[in-house]
């Protein structure tokens, strides 16, 4: 519950409920709220308000201002009709957008307090909304279908959803909804199309509407009691090559930014940011890089939500991304591989390879650094991996190949022991880099991380005397590295492109500048092949 501003709430962390995941075409008869037609009927009244939204923008544009507020009819009758333009000119600019329809269905007596909470709150939502650098439109009417009301956010893409869901006044409307509410439906979905007072919004056309994903909330006795997603990936069989993306880089800079994922930790999304901007400045044309990893953890920590890779990639429009090597031999029938870099420590001998570094902290004040092999840090001669069982184990998640399955396989088949019961306890760190950490500061005795994340926390100077305390216990592998990869429907002339500039990266003096500063040698060619050996179906018993 919110009573005080917005500013004072805080989210709880866990979740009171469970969340369902519903299939396309699933039917939860106990919830018939979820049936998978009313989709279809909530679209018919989202494209209602679009285009009576459209129908106003002559006279919108006429005002020659970049914000506007317009309320038509009183909200107690049918045809209210309340928007919000909160930067027209990007608006009008723009031809992908991301838009979240709202669907609520009002309890049948709210208390006035209540009541009155909603509408203090209403006035800070449209203030903070005037605010927001994502959100370019918000349209709320009111069905004649049955008096709910409904909303229509209109965003430049999926990226300022998840900002929007961290702010505060979002928070306190959610806190309110199991107030106000019975039930609610929420739908995602990525729209294509130019927004301009001649778009015929019926005709399929000029405006397309591709849904991403449903949210279904049940509330029960003012709390949340039921939660389902569906979520529409959809088949990319018959469609050309590049008819759905990008041809050229002429293509790329009139229709929108060029947009990278990232799904990894921080560390590798500071690389990928930079390389993804390389790009961007050699093709001459805008980027945007999205922290996947991050947004993702934040989901699952307040909603246990995890989309997999597929998901985010479909929600967000990415054009390319930064994935592991696990995620890629999963999806490569969707994706395609087109390079993987390599580090320049001597143990990578100039391959784009990596390992699983075991880790563990020195249990003396040795502080010698064995290059053996270009581990820097010392190998502590001392343990051995079996010398590790019955300890606390930290990873970074169980879909992770070198912060899980590898050492997993290794027990497997040299112990015979699942890794749940080679080790004492087992502890969620959720990245390498916090696995690290948990090493360091004696919460894990041992950790299972990605060399490369290893060598790049090495790499910042005011951490070299903080991880001489670091011991890698043994090296397994070598794996491919995680590569960078797209949807097969990106053109190949743009795949082509992309690969090249990265393939001569370093060989111009911008190139090797960065490359050396971040620690890497160059990129290389990779193929599909190199990843068919991951082995990620472990079975823990």
């Amino acid at each position: 519950m919110c009573l005080g501003p917005a500013s004072s709430y805080v989210p709880p962390k866990t979740p009171l409920y469970t969340q369902v995941k519903l299939n396309a075409a699933e039917k939860v008869p106990q919830h018939p709220f979820t049936d998978p037609d009313h989709r279809k009927d909530d679209l018919v009244h989202l494209r209602a308000a679009l285009k009576k939204f459209i129908d106003l923008l002559p006279s919108i544009v006429a005002t020659g201002e970049d914000v506007y507020l317009d309320t038509i009819g009183d909200s107690n009758e049918d045809g209210y009709f309340r928007v919000l333009v909160t930067q027209l000119s990007r608006l009008l600019s723009l031809s992908s957008f991301f838009v979240v329809g709202f669907m609520g269905f009002r309890k049948d007596e709210i208390e006035d307090k209540v009541r009155a909470q909603i509408w203090d709150l209403d006035e800070k939502l449209l203030t903070h909304l005037k605010a927001s650098k994502n959100i370019l439109c918000y349209l709320t009417f009111r069905k004649s279908s049955d008096g709910q009301f409904a909303n229509v956010v209109i965003l430049d893409h999926a990226v300022g959803k998840d900002a929007w869901m961290m702010n505060a006044t979002h928070h306190c409307a959610m806190a309110l909804s199991n107030k106000y509410y019975n039930a609610v439906r929420i739908h995602n979905f990525n729209v294509e199309g130019r927004i301009h007072p001649s778009a015929d919004v019926d005709n399929g056309r000029d405006i397309t509407w591709q849904p991403i994903r449903t949210t279904y909330v049940r509330f029960v006795n003012d709390q949340t009691w039921w939660r389902g997603v569906r979520t529409y990936v959809p088949s990319l069989d018959g469609v050309s090559p590049g008819a759905l993306d990008l041809v050229s880089s002429m293509e790329i800079s009139s229709h929108r930014p060029l947009r990278f994922g990232c799904f990894m930790g921080d560390v590798a999304f500071n690389f990928h940011k930079q390389i993804a901007h390389y790009i961007g400045s050699r093709l001459g044309v805008p980027v945007e890089v999205v922290p996947i990893n991050a947004i993702n953890d934040v989901r699952y920590d307040r909603m246990r939500v995890h989309p997999t890779v597929l998901e985010s990639i479909e929600e967000y429009s990415l054009d390319f991304s930064f994935v592991c090597g696990t995620s890629f031999a999963k999806l490569k029938d969707e994706l395609s591989v087109l390079v993987a870099p390599v580090r320049s420590e001597a143990r990578y001998k100039g391959q784009p390879i990596c390992y699983c570094d075991v880790i563990m902290k020195t249990d003396d004040d040795d502080n010698n650094n064995d290059e053996q092999d270009g581990v820097q840090g010392q190998r502590d001669m001392k343990k051995t991996i079996q010398d590790l069982q019955g300890s606390v184990f930290g990873y970074n998640k169980t879909a992770s190949y070198s912060g899980y399955h590898i050492l997993a396989n290794y027990l497997l088949d040299n112990f015979n022991l699942s890794i749940s019961n080679f080790f004492m306890e087992m502890r969620h760190t959720s990245t390498h880099a916090s696995s690290i950490q948990q090493v360091l500061s004696g919460h894990v005795t041992c950790a299972a991380v990605a060399s490369v994340v290893l060598d790049m926390e090495r790499s910042i100077p005011e951490r070299s005397e903080e991880f001489k305390q670091i011991r890698v216990v043994d090296s397994l592998g070598p794996v491919p590295m995680p590569p960078l990869v797209c949807r097969r429907h990106v053109s190949s002339s743009l795949q082509s492109g992309v690969r090249d500039l990265l393939m001569t990266m370093h060989e111009t003096k911008e190139g090797e500048e960065m490359l050396s500063r971040l620690g890497f040698m160059k990129w290389a060619p990779i193929e599909e092949k190199h990843y068919h050996g991951l082995r990620f179906e472990t079975v823990d018993v």
